[in-house]
């Protein structure tokens, strides 16, 4: 896809100079995401069905927040930005889990407690 790799392109000239081999990586997830939304969109017209709802959203929506965050908090204290965003991320993971995964996710932590315990 053509837009995708003027994304990439354009990511890279502006986040490698910043942030180096971490600026790349961030353009290559920038830029696989935005062909995901241009295949999901190519999916949602073809199929006339919108399968997007809030459940998803509201994970994207923190990954986001997670990444302004860490990229604010990485020019004052690198090593402080990298735990801000495993808990930021962690948080994602437990709000957009619904309550049979909860359950299901208790169920094999008190297994592997039990077992490392005993």
């Amino acid at each position: 896809m053509a837009i995708a790799l003027m994304v990439n392109v354009i990511l890279n000239v502006i986040l490698i100079p910043m942030f180096g081999a971490i600026g790349a990586a961030m353009a290559n997830i920038i830029t696989c995401s935005v062909l995901n939304a241009i295949y999901v969109s190519f999916v949602i017209k073809l199929t006339r069905n919108s399968f997007i709802d809030s459940y998803y959203l509201k994970g994207l929506i923190v990954l986001a927040l997670a990444v302004g965050i860490c990229l604010v908090l990485k020019q004052t204290v690198p090593i402080f930005s990298i735990f801000v965003f495993l808990l930021i991320s962690l948080l994602m993971v437990i709000v957009t889990l619904t309550n049979e995964e909860k359950q299901t996710l208790r169920e094999m932590l008190n297994k592997l407690i039990s077992k490392g315990c005993g």
